[in-house]
This record gives C-alpha cells, sequence and structure tokens, in this order.
C-alpha cells in the first residue's frame, strides 16, 4: 500500500538470518531481505551495521521519501 499510495515511508530491515525459527536461506534461497520490494518498485540499498550510519547520514532514503516519490528500504 505504501508503494501504490507513493508513502513516505522509510522501512529499515535487520536481518539476523532468521524469522519465526527458520533460515531465511531455507525460505528464500538468499539472504537479501531488501530486495523484496523490487516487485512493488520500491528503491533499497543494503548496508551493514558497520555502514549503517554513514547511510543514515546520506540520508538517501530520508530524501527520497520526503520528495513524494514513495518508500524506500
Amino acid at each position: 500500500m505504501a508503494a501504490l499510495w507513493k508513502l513516505p515511508v522509510v522501512y529499515i530491515i535487520e536481518n539476523n538470518r532468521y524469522g519465526m525459527g527458520t533460515s531465511v536461506g531455507a525460505r528464500f534461497g538468499h539472504h537479501r531481505a531488501y530486495r523484496h520490494g523490487e516487485a512493488f518498485g520500491i528503491p533499497a540499498s543494503a548496508s551493514t551495521a558497520w555502514t549503517c550510519w554513514r547511510f543514515a547520514r546520506r540520508r538517501e532514503g530520508v530524501d527520497y521519501a520526503r520528495s513524494g516519490k514513495g518508500p524506500y528500504i
């Protein structure tokens, strides 16, 4: 719905590689949870815990969402 209505939302996914007790790799075949928004036209970028603060400082996702283009992962 956020993509459909172009809501200014920034999603942050913390991927610990497990969901509901099952390995994410066993369920999806990959560990790139940020790519799940591609089917809805939601742009995304990946970051490690060490570079997450740089992403926040660049404000790439925040600026994208505030410009009226829709959500960002």
